[in-house]
């Protein structure tokens, strides 16, 4: 569920929902548009392969074939009161915006034989009205592309992408502080990075319905220079524009890790993983003219910037009867991040960490070929810090949410499916006081397959509230169309 709001498109939503939900092979939008359920709904987007969190070598294990596909995705908020920011729209061919750190199945993948597999995907993300500064906003177009090779030399499969990603911003005229105004701005960002990617697989050869075990890790770095060039016309009141340009370069970038799967083909599946992330910043800033706030910097080193993800699931599989199985699923993840900002005399000015645990469970029924019902409850809980090390002074965050979808899922013939959820969410955060705000959303969908084609739709609906304030609410609408073309 998008955090800042909620989602579905009303009558389509009640009318899928009287169904109890189906189990087609599957998409991203399929799932989203059942609640988002993702911990009780098994197909090739949410099944723990190592190919979903980003592993290369998982390309030659996917049990699919020659492939085609594409997405496109709208999505519309408003907010009250009205200020910078209020009304904000995307649009993106990214499959799942709420989960886009890796690319999936996108594009064109091809398997020319058992031993070989290649893909070739990219995309493209426009936010528009997105808030900056203190009272200001801007839009971003985003481009990424990707080519991924993978090689399965028996035990072992071995896996290789490059991907480039561009990212150019535009911001509007606005006010960067209380002083300081915005006539105009633009930002470019192009990055590109290698991964490679290996998985081994035992007992090798042996049945696909037997036990099996997989052990697996990626190592990922940057290809070339990393730089973010900005370009802004800044004011004072009653004073001419001066043109400000900043500099960031990201280097020594680098993220690994391992990862551990054991599956015995439906009835079990665990997984565990750990990645760690490093990366320095380095900064320049100049101005066309002297101005105190904005002093010509650098170049120096910026930040230092570390951080570990650690995660942990299950699904299980019972059955109950001939036709309906009980699911069972969860996870549990543990992320770790610490930042220091240094200033242009090398000394750490400010320290920045956070302690976030995510936990998921979800309950649910199926009957293959029939439908799929589940019921899911998410929880969030984080503490940032930051210190200031002049006075050693600690400014502490705290921020939960809770989040309940009920969804499902049911197969309508033999080609046809509906889909419908229920999603609930209270986010509270606290400075220095708590802020809480609470969200609902329906969703609904339709999907379509054959042999050779599938189909997905969704659409969302949905309302914010912020209770500490009656008059501050936001509305969201989104709609979604992926399919893929088997070739």
């Amino acid at each position: 569920m998008n955090k800042k709001i909620g989602s579905c498109l009303g009558l389509l939503a009640l009318f899928s929902f009287l169904f109890l939900p189906p189990s087609l092979f599957a998409s991203e939008t399929r799932v989203d548009s059942a609640g988002g359920i993702t911990s009780v709904m098994d197909d090739e987007t949410n099944n723990g392969d190592m190919f979903l969190d980003g592993n290369p070598a998982g390309l030659i294990l996917l049990k699919t074939h020659d492939r085609l596909d594409l997405a496109g995705q709208w999505t519309y908020s408003s907010s009250l009161p009205v200020t910078a920011g209020s009304y904000q729209q995307t649009f993106s061919t990214i499959p799942r915006l709420s989960n886009d750190s890796v690319i999936k199945y996108e594009g064109l993948m091809l398997f020319p034989d058992p031993h070989w597999a290649v893909q070739l995907a990219g995309d493209f993300l426009y936010p528009q009205g997105q808030n900056v500064y203190y009272y200001d906003t801007y839009s971003t177009q985003q481009f990424r592309s990707l080519v991924r090779a993978a090689y399965d030399a028996g035990p072992v499969a071995l896996g290789l992408e490059v991907s480039d990603n561009e990212i150019d911003n535009s911001y509007d005229p606005g006010l960067f502080s209380t002083t300081v105004g915005l006539a105009s701005g633009s930002s470019q960002d192009n990055k590109c990075h290698v991964r490679g990617g290996i998985i081994t697989t035992f007992p090798d050869g042996q049945d696909k319905d037997s036990p099996n075990w997989q052990i697996g890790g990626v190592f990922e770095t940057q290809l070339g220079y990393d730089v973010l060039n900005l370009n802004t016309q800044r004011f004072y009141y009653n004073s001419p524009a001066f043109n400000l340009q900043q500099q960031t370069s990201n280097t020594d970038y680098y993220y690994f890790g391992p990862e551990v799967r054991y599956e015995i083909p439906g009835l079990l599946l665990i997984r565990f993983s750990s990645f760690v992330t490093n990366d320095y910043t380095h900064f320049l800033q100049t101005a066309s003219q002297a101005v105190t706030e904005f002093p010509d910097l650098g170049p120096y080193v910026s930040s230092q910037y570390q951080n570990m993800t650690n995660l942990g699931l299950f699904r299980l599989t019972l059955p109950l009867s001939d036709k309906t199985n009980l699911k069972l699923g969860g996870s549990l993840t543990a992320y770790l991040y610490n930042i220091d900002l240094i200033g242009k005399n090398a000394n750490v000015y400010n320290n920045q960490n956070r302690q976030q645990v995510n936990g998921t469970f979800g309950v649910g029924l199926e009957s293959p070929g029939d439908y799929n019902l589940g019921l899911q409850f998410i929880g969030q809980s984080y503490i940032s810090e930051v210190q200031l090390v002049a006075d050693n002074s600690t400014t502490a965050t705290d921020y939960n949410y809770y989040h309940l979808a009920l969804g499902g899922e049911k197969k309508v013939g033999s080609n046809w499916a509906l889909r419908g959820g229920l999603v609930m969410e209270d986010d509270i955060y606290t400075v220095s006081k708590d802020l809480n705000t609470l969200y609902l959303d329906l969703t609904s969908g339709v999907g379509y397959e054959d042999k050779n084609l599938r189909l997905d739709a969704k659409g969302v609906l949905g309302e914010g509230v912020n209770v500490n304030n009656s008059g501050s609410n936001s509305l969201q609408t989104e709609a979604e169309l992926q399919g893929t073309f088997f070739l």
